[in-house]
């Protein structure tokens, strides 16, 4: 594909990115958890977590902005770009208000009357739930220029300041040590002035690199009008998602207490660092997918849908394998085995598994999003994803002993119908027949699921126990995983395009 320069460029920044930042962000946890304890780090977790339910704000806008910045720039609109970020910069404005008075009255109420936290600790939990909204009100802003940044298609400087985020947040795990008390509190505010670095550099960036980001608040009429139209489509499915993830840290709270938040916070470490490459991989396509269906280039945008789909899967899944031939083992020389809260293993497998299944959505949405015709999509999606929580709510109520796993459970038996569903509103944003990405996605990802399911039961890994063995397995596992996917499930056209973007990567690293 014309692309694979471009994405090969972008996926060795992304690829370094991940191997530093995911070392790094693995390591800090195992550092907080230390330093914090089980008890204040699973409080930070869930009372960030009720912050984190109004964060759908934040996707909704920075997906907004990004749609329409790569409008006016494949038409070649300097001048409306320009207005269009002026205009997001207003509306992140009115949406920040919003944002406090949601949280100072709702959220204030949930964190004081409803979660499970210590009595000797409240005070501390309400300074640190006051500065979770003022880092949520930062990355609210910086949502316009990463959208900026993602629509111009530079994404390697992404990888030179997650690595920035990911060191200065070390900085700050590393720093609790000298702290003598108020640990949690001081966390909570280092962690605030690091996201305002991160904020500061994106902005400084996108003012020396873009003209059109060299603007200030506009309230232009018609501007407002589109953006309000579509973010409030894409308000209800993304506010849904973000109810779904973070309300369930708050209903594990009710149910199980801080310590299992802890456990839910650490699996999404886990998740994160596992999902980074692949959905860095995805923005390298996101951007081309909107201006090639503004383009009314079809078949290039269809062709992208399936390799995007299907390479983000393997990905996902070449990189999960370490994780899951020996996860407790792994867990206990990460953490120590003193320190690893019950659950996180069982929590860590299910989590990954969800965000195999999360990975096909994106490019699908990215796609039904360019067409622009998003509100019953998003209404259906929305009331979907919302039954999430009354489901594994009411199924925690009626069993004797209830088990935190039940929200996993009921969590990706959802997340397989939502697919099917994107994949309606596909088929008619593409007028094409729904059989095509079944055959080219859905069964290349199932039949392969399958043989590897069916090898690591006659072949278990759960037992490794010596370092060399559990090395052994890996590599066994991942060049086997390769060959199949590459020989067996592989189109010819993506056999290519994997052949020219590996060329594409050799030279430019030979450089």
């Amino acid at each position: 594909m014309s692309k694979s320069t471009t994405v090969a460029k972008i996926t060795l920044f992304l690829y370094f990115r991940m191997i530093l930042t995911m070392g790094i962000s693995i390591y800090t946890s195992r550092v907080i958890l230390k330093e914090l304890g089980v008890e204040d780090f699973g409080i930070y977790s869930v009372v960030g977590g009720v912050v984190g339910l109004l964060n759908f704000f934040t996707n909704t806008m920075a997906t907004s902005y990004q749609r329409f910045f790569c409008v006016e720039i494949a038409n070649g609109n300097s001048l409306g770009l320009r207005s269009m970020i002026g205009t997001a910069l207003s509306v992140s404005g009115i949406w920040s208000i919003v944002v406090l008075l949601l949280a100072e009255t709702l959220g204030l109420w949930l964190v004081w009357e409803k979660l499970v936290i210590p009595e000797d600790k409240h005070f501390v939990a309400l300074v640190v739930y006051q500065l979770s909204i003022l880092t949520f009100i930062v990355t609210l802003f910086q949502s316009i220029y990463s959208a900026a940044i993602i629509s111009f298609e530079r994404m390697n400087f992404f990888a030179y300041v997650s690595i920035v985020e990911a060191a200065l947040k070390l900085g700050v795990a590393f720093s609790l040590q000298w702290i003598p008390t108020n640990r949690l509190l001081i966390y909570g505010i280092l962690m605030l002035a690091s996201h305002l670095v991160i904020f500061l550099s994106y902005q400084l960036f996108c003012f020396r690199k873009f003209e059109e980001c060299k603007t200030f608040f506009s309230f232009k009429k018609e501007n407002i009008k589109k953006l309000f139209s579509f973010s409030s489509w894409t308000l209800i499915g993304t506010f849904a998602n973000v109810f779904q993830t973070q309300g369930a840290s708050i209903l594990l709270n009710l149910f199980f207490g801080p310590v299992v938040n802890a456990a839910r916070a650490l699996s999404f470490q886990i998740y994160t660092a596992v999902t980074t490459f692949t959905r860095g991989f995805q923005t390298a396509f996101s951007p081309t997918m909107i201006k090639t269906y503004e383009n009314k280039d079809y078949s290039m945008t269809i062709r992208q849908l399936m390799t995007s789909s299907k390479l983000s899967f393997f990905l996902v899944f070449l990189l999960a394998i370490p994780i899951f031939l020996n996860t407790q083992s792994l867990l206990s020389l990460w953490l120590g085995a003193e320190n690893v809260p019950e659950y996180t293993a069982e929590f860590i497998k299910w989590i990954i598994l969800i965000g195999m299944l999360e990975v096909l959505a994106s490019p699908i949405v990215n796609i039904i999003y360019a067409k622009g015709e998003i509100k019953w999509f998003q209404i259906v999606i929305g009331v979907v994803n919302i039954l999430v929580l009354p489901m594994a709510y009411v199924i925690l109520k009626l069993e004797a002993v209830p088990n935190p796993l039940i929200v996993y459970y009921v969590t990706i038996g959802f997340c397989v119908l939502t697919q099917f569903i994107r994949l309606i509103f596909l088929a008619k944003a593409l007028s094409f027949g729904l059989w095509n990405y079944c055959r080219e996605v859905i069964l290349p990802v199932v039949f392969f699921s399958l043989i590897l399911f069916f090898i690591n039961r006659i072949f278990p890994t759960e037992d490794i126990e010596t370092f060399y063995n559990y090395i052994g397995a890996l590599i066994v596992s991942e060049v086997g995983s390769i060959v199949l996917i590459y020989f067996l499930f592989l189109s010819s056209d993506e056999k290519g395009f994997v052949d020219n973007l590996f060329k594409k990567c050799v030279r430019i690293f030979a450089k």
